[in-house]
């Protein structure tokens, strides 16, 4: 993103402000962190961001709220970061369980087919930030129910060598018989520490938007706001 463009964003972040809103649409179009920090520099001029005693305490109190506002955002847009990340992860267990059964038929499939319908959700909702705004939780939700029915119906997948008689004749064969042991936990724990980071980024969009929520209709006068020109 040009500097041209970041004024122009600039100047209707501005605007928002005037109006009373917190431009959160036009900060996200920026996805370099230090240019979105220079942006919200130049959207909230530092006199802005000061308090002093000849303000309002409606004002004051409002002017407090802008940097709690500020960090929910940094964490809202690492969130959606996470968000896709964990689509990601999803995708490759997906395919992995699916390369294994091909390989050596077990249990796997239903498991892989379930990730991978999984996958196509979380990449869905992830691809826009509205959609993470309105269904980042309810998303968190059915991808719980989601593992509760797969757990009731499927139990636990199978050992990657389910059914075979391995000799263990070194040490890197007995590393790999423990492996093999673990490996239908190793998956749950995939997908538990999946389902445990989209809650926490879920609550992290929550409270930016009820932050962002709380900044906005914390009431100001026009004449206290002095948004840099």
């Amino acid at each position: 993103m040009t500097q041209f463009e970041l004024d122009i964003l600039a100047k209707k972040g501005r605007s928002q402000v005037e109006e009373g809103l917190f431009p959160s649409e036009i900060l996200e179009k920026v996805k370099d962190r230090q240019k979105r920090k220079w942006l919200f520099d130049a959207i909230f001029s530092p006199q802005y961001r000061r308090i002093s005693n000849q303000m309002s305490e409606t004002e004051k109190l409002r002017r407090g709220k802008l940097l709690s506002v500020e960090m929910a955002f940094e964490n809202y847009m690492k969130s959606i970061k996470i968000f896709r990340f964990n689509a990601a992860m999803l995708v490759i267990i997906g395919l992995i369980m699916v390369t294994i059964e091909l390989i050596r038929p077990m249990n796997g499939l239903a498991f892989g087919m379930i990730t991978l319908i999984e996958s196509t959700v979380v990449i869905a909702v992830s691809l826009n930030q509205v959609y993470i705004r309105k269904y980042g939780l309810l998303l968190f939700n059915a991808l719980v129910a989601s593992s509760i029915i797969e757990i009731a119906f499927f139990q636990f997948p199978l050992p990657v060598l389910y059914g075979s008689d391995l000799d263990v004749t070194s040490r890197l064969e007995g590393f790999w018989q423990i492996f093999n042991g673990l490996s239908p936990f190793l998956y749950i724990a995939a997908k538990f520490g999946i389902l445990i980071s989209i809650a926490f980024s879920s609550d992290r969009v929550r409270k930016f938007i009820q932050r962002k929520h709380d900044y906005e209709t914390t009431d100001a006068t026009v004449n206290d706001c002095e948004v840099k020109q």
